[in-house]
């Protein structure tokens, strides 16, 4: 785990390192999850992948940079984030203050829609709709 401690221009960030077990390369932004699920992967207990159905409440944070295939690389688990991928759906409303969370075969963040919640990322952006990157707050911890 790396902590990146408060200075005058970043807030607080916290990594994971972990190691892709997907079957080829995840981009960089974009969301992951823990590998709970296949059994035949050999990891340390830091194995992540693309989310799927099944593991979509091990949900790791946002992969920090492009990760080849069984290639380790720093997951973003806490903190702001200036580039997140994701996907708004509704283009009739601001997403300022929305949840966003995993989707299954999606490297991005689906809406959860309003939440006075804390979730595993808040959207600090208004207008947004489709495929974007938006920036947000990341509690995968």
């Amino acid at each position: 785990m790396q902590i990146q401690r408060l200075n005058r221009t970043d807030a607080d960030k916290v990594f994971v390192v972990g190691q892709n077990v997907s079957s080829g390369t995840l981009t960089g932004n974009s969301l992951v999850c823990w590998e709970g699920v296949i059994a035949a992967t050999a990891s340390y207990g830091n194995a992540f992948m693309s989310p799927i159905t099944s593991n979509l409440s091990l949900f790791a944070g946002v992969l920090d940079a492009d990760a080849a295939t069984m290639a380790y690389q720093l997951i973003q688990a806490y903190g702001f984030r200036a580039s997140i991928a994701a996907f708004i759906s509704n283009v009739s409303h601001s997403c300022a203050g929305y949840v966003l969370g995993p989707v299954a075969a999606l490297g991005s963040a689906q809406s959860q829609g309003k939440s006075f919640q804390f979730g595993p990322i808040v959207v600090f952006d208004n207008a947004a709709s489709g495929e974007v990157y938006l920036r947000g707050l990341i509690r995968a911890l």
